[in-house]
């Protein structure tokens, strides 16, 4: 795939126009696990937030052994479509959004970001940020690419 490169200023909102991709496994059942669910060290960034990879600025093989984990494949999703989520399926949460967090200098470290939003304050219900996940799923379906 090739992605034109775009500049991204670090710790701000990707541009409106952006795409974003995520690793997942597709597990033997058909599912995917990994989706949008937050790991333990989402949790603990700062500001908290579920990654995400910026295409243009990285690019899926390269960043894939730049994590040195194994995925089944990546989905794709409009940052439009992430801010607009909560609107869209009339979920009542706060709106999710997707800020640069490069972990280098130079691609693809330099391409991640996070969707911040997905993860639950405890005094918040489950089921909103289960149906945030869903949502953010199914259109990420759409747009499966597979190593």
């Amino acid at each position: 795939m090739n992605y034109k490169l775009m500049a991204v200023v670090p710790e701000t909102p990707i541009p409106e126009n952006s795409e974003i991709f995520r690793f997942v496994t597709l597990r033997s059942d058909g599912e995917f696990s990994t989706a949008f669910e937050p790991s333990s060290s989402d949790k603990k960034d700062n500001p908290p937030s579920v990654s995400v990879w910026i295409c243009g600025v990285s690019e899926p093989q390269a960043t894939l052994q730049f994590v040195k984990r194994d995925y089944s494949g990546y989905f794709i999703i409009s940052a439009f479509f992430i801010r607009q989520v909560t609107i869209k399926f009339k979920i009542n949460s706060d709106p999710l959004d997707i800020l640069h967090l490069p972990l280098s200098e130079s691609p693809p470290g330099s391409g991640h970001a996070g969707i911040t939003g997905l993860i639950r304050p405890e005094n918040k219900p489950r089921d909103i940020y289960k149906t945030l996940r869903v949502k953010l799923a199914d259109e990420g379906r759409k747009q499966y690419i597979p190593f």
